[in-house]
């Protein structure tokens, strides 16, 4: 993914998540898959499988270095929520992204 691709969603997804939050009241989820809800005072977090390692490592290095200079910009923070961002190198295979993609975090969650 493109750095300036990559820069483009996350600023859709915060103005998405921005205005969403100036709205006032509870937003209804209307999306097939469903909806994130993070409580007041937990993280946001942003997590990612992506090649950081071997002869393709500067295709991700370069993703997760703008992700965390994002990250840095907004102080570390969006809509009032620290941000948390870790993730899986998926080694841009069949079986790294299978170990990524299972990958459990501290509180259970499958995925990253």
């Amino acid at each position: 993914m493109s750095k300036k691709l990559f820069v483009f969603l996350l600023v859709l997804m915060v103005a998405g998540l921005t205005l969403a939050a100036c709205q006032g009241q509870k937003a209804q989820c209307t999306d097939t898959i469903g909806c994130v809800e993070v409580k007041k005072g937990d993280p946001i977090h942003l997590a990612y499988a992506m090649v950081i390692s071997g002869p393709d490592a500067t295709l991700g290095t370069d993703s997760r270095n703008g992700i965390e200079i994002a990250i840095a910009d907004k102080g570390g923070k969006l809509l009032g929520h620290d941000i948390k961002f870790d993730g899986e190198d998926d080694q841009c295979s069949a079986e790294g992204g299978q170990s990524a993609g299972t990958s459990r975090d501290p509180a259970g969650v499958r995925g990253v």
